[in-house]
């Protein structure tokens, strides 16, 4: 759809508002969409909300194969199913590095070493980059995994969802984004 020109005569902050006002009710109906969808996010920021879309919509899987990548995702933290029994998380523009991708927690650079987690065939599972603070040492621990527990979902952790493995053995790369930063969390 083309959005048509202002004409002589119109009133631009009227114009705005009705675009706006648009834009606010497009918003409202994704936030309904994103709550069937791991592929889209509708985060409520208090004075605004944050649309992200998390990756191409899921192909239909055929069965697992060796080693069936994602897509054609060439950055950090993507995920491959190995052998039908494992996904493994790694850097895409550098396949065989050391490292799957940074994470950046305040002035603190973390390098996180590419690894595997477990996957049960035949069940869909999801895939995790894990951080939380543990008190007892002062320190952040990172990791990846299946499930999260609830010190990663406490107020002293953080979480992204990297991928989709389906009960089929296709994955679907959820996390687009590079390394990754958090931002406010134990600065």
């Amino acid at each position: 759809m083309i959005t048509p020109r202002l004409e002589s005569g119109e009133n631009l902050f009227e114009v705005l508002r009705e675009k706006f006002n648009a834009l606010a009710d497009a918003v409202d109906r994704l936030d309904k969409l994103a709550s069937a969808s791991p592929l889209l996010d509708v985060v409520d920021m208090g004075e605004g909300k944050l649309i992200r879309w998390n990756g191409p919509a899921p192909e239909p899987g055929g069965a697992a194969s060796e080693s069936v990548v994602a897509s054609n995702y060439a950055g950090a933290f993507a995920v491959e199913l190995v052998g039908g029994t494992s996904a493994r998380i790694f850097n895409g523009s550098a396949p065989s590095g050391e490292y799957a991708g940074e994470i950046v927690v305040g002035t603190t650079h973390h390098n996180m070493p590419a690894g595997t987690v477990q996957i049960t065939p035949g069940e869909p599972s999801d895939v995790y980059l894990t951080v939380y603070y543990n008190t007892g040492t002062s320190a952040l621990v990172y990791a990846f995994a299946t499930t999260l527990s609830a010190t990663v979902t406490g107020a002293q952790g953080w979480y992204r969802k990297l991928a989709v493995v389906s009960a089929a053995g296709s994955v679907t790369q959820v996390h687009f984004g590079g390394d990754v930063e958090i931002a406010g969390r134990w600065c």
